[in-house]
């Protein structure tokens, strides 16, 4: 077992036990963050702005009643979804994704139960886990609410991003970072802790830091040894800094390896974007630029950001745990990248085992 522990900055002068710094270590990619500068991921989050919701999703032919917004249609032709989905047909039903972030828009319609059909055929749908797996570890209460500021709207983003390629997934609202995108250590260690204890099957973790983290490191290794998969974001400077946790994932001897995806982003042509890090110690990338999702205030907006590549990574895991009868021997986290789509051709940078192909993986997986 283990214990996270909390000092303030005098205690931690004072103590003979050996402290690592702790506040704003951890932050999105797309927000500059203080004390180690950890990044909700970095970059111009919002690229053109956001508008109405006007009315939701729309069906989505190409897919199984699945929803997306039709700007999204050249995303998901360039990973395979509508074939990947077609034969992953649960659509992550019974899968839970712990979106550990800066809360989200918890009264954005994509968000609220919707019903379809009459009397005995009305079907309704819970886009969101059970209230009592919610938690906001910054405010200290089970109410996970985004919060205006410079992140503003980020972990509504990375979830609107998931609800597309898995409808049917659960997703569990985690707010560990403020409103300027940058969280504490120990907040982000408890989320995991609570996402593992509450039932999630995957993590995603759109935000990194720019140091290994010993204390952070052991809980993921306890979700790994739990069976919980975690995706990260690479981070988005632009260079080969691989942010971490995203820069270990990539090993291929360590248990938390075998269970963890490391995600950079490439533009709609598989080049990698000009903001997303790259390097021998990146995974695997996935589109990444002016993915059209949810804000909040019942909002729209094209997200960009090595955070809104993750998630495609997420949901593409809970497409094949929502599945029976899987290969013997299948490692969904591995054989991810083995399935991936080879773009080296047309990239002189390192980007790992190339471009996310979510129906090359889900046959890997699947028999």
């Amino acid at each position: 077992g283990f214990a996270i522990l909390g000092f303030s900055k005098e205690a931690g002068e004072l103590t003979t036990l050996s402290v690592q710094t702790n506040q704003n270590v951890l932050a999105n990619p797309e927000v500059s963050a203080q004390g180690n500068s950890a990044w909700a991921s970095g970059y111009s989050a919002w690229s053109s702005g956001y508008s109405a919701w006007a009315g939701g999703f729309s069906a989505w032919a190409g897919g199984v009643s699945a929803t997306t917004f039709p700007e999204n249609f050249g995303v998901w032709d360039q990973i395979d979804l509508p074939e990947a989905q077609g034969l992953a047909n649960n659509l992550g039903a019974g899968i839970t994704i712990a979106v550990i972030d800066t809360g989200i828009d918890l009264t954005h319609p994509a968000f609220m139960e919707s019903c379809t059909g009459k009397g005995k055929t009305l079907v309704c749908k819970k886009p969101l886990s059970g209230e009592n797996t919610w938690k906001d570890f910054i405010d200290g209460d089970l109410t996970p609410q985004e919060v205006p500021g410079a992140a503003y709207g980020h972990g509504t983003a990375v979830a609107g991003v998931i609800q597309q390629i898995a409808p049917n997934a659960k997703i569990m609202p985690l707010r560990v970072l403020g409103p300027d995108g940058s969280g504490d250590v120990s907040a982000v260690a408890q989320a995991i802790d609570w996402a593992v204890s509450h039932g999630a099957n995957v993590i995603n973790l759109s935000l990194g830091t720019n140091v290994y983290v010993a204390s952070l490191q052991a809980v993921l290794d306890y979700a790994a040894a739990q069976g919980v998969y975690v995706v990260a974001s690479s981070g988005n400077t632009g260079d080969e800094n691989v942010t971490y946790p995203a820069s270990v994932m990539a090993a291929t001897n360590t248990s938390f390896g075998t269970k963890s995806v490391g995600i950079g982003s490439v533009n709609a042509l598989d080049r990698k974007s000009s903001f997303s890090t790259y390097g021998s110690n990146l995974e695997m990338v996935a589109p990444g630029e002016a993915i059209k999702t949810t804000y909040p205030g019942s909002q729209v907006v094209l997200a960009t950001g090595t955070s809104f590549a993750a998630p495609m990574a997420s949901a593409a895991l809970a497409l094949t745990l929502g599945q029976p009868g899987w290969k013997s021997g299948a490692q969904p986290a591995r054989d991810m990248g083995s399935s991936a789509a080879n773009i080296s051709n047309l990239n002189s940078y390192a980007l790992g085992k190339g471009r996310l192909n979510v129906y090359a993986f889900v046959v890997s997986v699947l028999q």
